[in-house]
């Protein structure tokens, strides 16, 4: 987009040409597609000639532009992924779904683990309860509206798209239970953001990630708790390495996750690999 992306300079395209271009960015059948752009570029309507240069200028600009702010972007999430990893929220990059973004943004906004207030007090704070109130004396039940605004929107917004990417990517046994709720008529995704608050505390208090039912389960065997172990190490593996020196960030022993993995390592006698 950057040069020739006008129809009658597409229209010019050699196929082979074009297909090795298109080829180059991993594009699926690049010989079909080249053909299909070039038919298509030959049949649209052509732009005024004089206002060929000009347009392809705001064009190339507006991908620079482009270029531009998705690098400072990357780099502002590996700057937050950096950060991260020393602090006890890291073990929310376990859960499938949760990425560096939604858990830093979490951490950001709840501040310092130990200073965690309970569940309710969470909720409450994160305006996704709804909003209790009672007329009539006290002989009369109590009634429930929508939720409160008096909260803190920052953490609201955070812990429902959380609670959204946990329905699209999380475990099965998470997203069932939004899928379920849902299907009562409730209100799925709030009833999943408290769900995932509550996770959220239990996690980092305990400083330990995401575990799957049959490996955290008291009647698990060793064999199960080292699956579960290996299979939340793998997941935190495939998000890390995508920032840079990602894998051995986390297996820093003075890290909470690289803690963990040692524990683990030496306590239930599995291999947790730098390498997938």
């Amino acid at each position: 987009m950057m040069d020739r992306f006008s129809a009658p300079e597409i229209a010019r395209r050699r196929p082979h040409t074009l297909a090795a271009f298109l080829a180059r960015r991993s594009v699926r059948q690049p010989d079909e597609i080249a053909a299909k752009l070039i038919a298509l570029a030959s049949g649209a309507l052509s732009p005024a000639p004089q206002r060929l240069a000009s347009l392809q200028g705001t064009l190339s600009a507006t991908v620079d532009l482009r270029q531009c702010l998705t690098r400072n972007a990357n780099q502002l999430r590996c700057q937050a992924a950096i950060l991260l990893a020393s602090t006890p929220y890291a073990m929310l990059t376990s859960i499938p779904g949760i990425g560096f973004t939604l858990a830093s943004g979490m951490a950001g906004e709840l501040g310092d683990p130990s200073h965690l207030s309970g569940v309710d007090s969470l909720c409450a704070f994160a305006g996704i309860v709804p909003h209790t109130f009672q007329s009539g004396g006290p002989d009369q039940p109590a009634s429930q509206g929508h939720s409160t605004t008096r909260c803190n929107h920052i953490l609201k917004n955070w812990t429902v798209q959380s609670a959204q990417k946990i329905h699209l990517y999380g475990p099965p046994e998470l997203k069932d239970r939004i899928t379920r709720w849902n299907a009562n008529g409730q209100h799925g995704i709030f009833a999943g953001a408290r769900r995932y608050l509550r996770l959220l505390r239990s996690l980092v208090l305990n400083q330990v990630p995401y575990l799957d039912p049959t490996g955290r389960s008291s009647t698990a065997s060793d064999q199960d708790r080292r699956d579960a172990a290996l299979h939340a190490w793998l997941i935190l593996m495939r998000k890390w390495r995508t920032i840079p020196n990602g894998p051995a960030l986390i297996a820093d022993k003075s890290t909470p996750l690289g803690f963990w993995r040692r524990v683990v390592m030496e306590s239930r006698n599995v291999n947790l690999p730098l390498k997938p």
